[in-house]
């Protein structure tokens, strides 16, 4: 099958795209949930065990949320993205740190 090309929006900008992981290197769509909007993501493990985490994010009653930030630090091969979130004057931080020398990942818990 050949290259999709990217869809462009409202305001004349493409959209994001994924690539095959084969040695043809195709461009595909990413395919997002209608009711969460959420990515949708297709996986099989073949060996080894997994995890799976389901976890809300922080609303107030009224499902209100005020205020993002995202901020980004690289120390080392160690690349940490904070995410702060603050709601009717809470604040809440969730981290996600990625350390390049051995592709691990650590995403810590809404604190």
């Amino acid at each position: 099958m050949s290259n999709i090309q990217a869809k462009r929006d409202d305001n004349w900008q493409p959209v994001i795209m994924g690539e095959t992981d084969d040695a043809n290197r195709e461009t595909r769509p990413l395919i997002v949930d209608p009711t969460t909007e959420r990515l949708k993501v297709e996986s099989s493990i073949t060996s080894g065990s997994a995890v799976e985490i389901q976890e809300t994010a922080p609303t107030d009653s009224t499902k209100n949320n005020e205020s993002y930030s995202i901020t980004e630090v690289t120390v080392g091969t160690v690349t940490t993205k904070t995410i702060v979130e603050t709601i009717s004057g809470v604040t809440y931080t969730k981290t996600i740190a990625t350390d390049s020398s051995d592709n691990s990942i650590t995403i810590s818990v809404w604190s």
